[in-house]
């Protein structure tokens, strides 16, 4: 609430320094000109001024309190960010205390909801920031990263868990933002963040490295991949249909890299030990088969084509498909047996190759499953 209550005021202020500064124009014109007890005539016989010069003049200053009140929006949306630093740094807190008790929900929610109206804090007279420090996903992904180093398990993998949601959930025009921001925090800032290698290894989180590291290596690994074009295809597949051939397997080249990871993380399922573990570890599954039938989608997309170019290129991300099929059926099954003791979602089958065995028939044209 706090995030759309100054959003909103930002915008009310904005509303009324224009009307103020129109007021303020009309006010100088009317004061200068036309109420002038001599008249604007006598004001050019004394002054030796033209009427254009009075309007010249008049421009200048409605210009230099229009770029004071700017320069006062700008003030204020950098004191909001302040505020909004704090709150976010306490929900981060709430959200990952190191307790048994899953990551709450409540406050989850409320950072997947705060991202919605991030692209708003991102454009100051309709520009977008200059640099990510200007952008409000810099300081929440510092946050996580700072809690995903923390000495204690619980706390390292709920923070982890939450930038896993964040990266599925976060809106289409926010993750553009999400997406350059990671990559620009890890490129940039030393020693470099979002490393499996640079969380802790102590006493208390001794035990469970293996697992911290592989759920940190898919999901670091999964933001990675997964550019903003490939996200908007969750959203938008149907509208996706004059993408180049080119195009489409880059894409699955990418994909590709994001679902072995995810079968590698399979083995997670097997000695799952607590609720938090398996709360993270159904997140992985789940988002695995997503990806994976978003891959299939792409394949059929490229089958359906009178021809396929770059066939030899295309024949390996079959093969890709065919050798890995069954495991990843595997994993949404493994996956549900964890689901089904634990309580949580079930993970949706994948139908396996027979659609593609269908796309690949001869005269058979089958539309990508996301556009059904």
């Amino acid at each position: 609430m706090k995030v759309l209550s100054f959003v909103l005021s930002s915008l009310l202020l904005r509303i009324d320094a224009k009307n103020a500064l129109h007021r303020r124009k009309n006010k100088v014109i009317d004061s200068e000109f036309f109420t002038s007890n001599n008249g604007p005539a006598s004001s050019v016989e004394n002054d030796g001024k033209s009427i254009s010069d009075f309007v010249s003049e008049s421009s200048k200053k409605v210009k230099a309190k229009k770029q004071g009140l700017i320069n006062k929006v700008k003030k204020l949306i950098r004191e909001g960010k302040s505020l909004l630093s704090s709150d976010m740094e306490m929900t981060v807190l709430k959200a990952t205390r190191p307790n048994d008790n899953l990551a709450k929900r409540k406050h989850v929610k409320r950072m997947i909801g705060a991202s919605l109206y991030f692209p708003t804090f991102l454009k100051i007279e309709g520009q977008v920031p200059r640099n990510r420090e200007e952008g409000p996903y810099h300081m929440l992904l510092l946050k996580l990263w700072r809690q995903m180093k923390s000495s204690d398990w619980r706390t390292s993998t709920k923070s982890l868990y939450i930038l896993h949601r964040l990266a599925i959930e976060t809106s289409a025009e926010s993750y553009t933002h999400f997406h350059r921001t990671f990559l620009e925090l890890r490129a940039s800032v030393q020693p470099p963040p979002f490393e499996p290698k640079q969380i802790k290894r102590s006493p208390q989180n001794n035990e469970k490295m293996k697992f911290i590291k592989k759920q940190a290596k898919f999901v670091f690994n999964r933001i990675e991949q997964i550019s903003p074009d490939i996200n908007s295809l969750f959203s938008e597949m149907c509208a996706m249909e004059k993408v180049s051939t080119e195009t489409i397997l880059a894409w699955m080249k990418n994909l590709q890299k994001a679902i072995e990871v995810g079968i590698e993380c399979s083995g997670l399922l097997n000695d799952i030990g607590s609720e938090i573990e398996a709360d993270s570890s159904l997140l992985i599954a789940n988002d695995t088969v997503k990806l994976w039938e978003l891959y299939e989608a792409l394949m059929e997309k490229i089958s359906s084509a009178e021809k396929t170019e770059n066939n030899s290129e295309f024949e390996l991300l079959k093969e890709f498909h065919g050798k890995n099929v069954k495991k990843v059926i595997s994993l949404a099954k493994k996956g549900n047996k964890i689901a089904k003791f634990y309580g949580f979602e079930r993970i949706s089958i994948p139908k396996g190759s027979k659609g593609i065995e269908r796309a690949n028939a001869k005269g058979h044209k089958s539309k990508p499953k996301l556009c059904e």
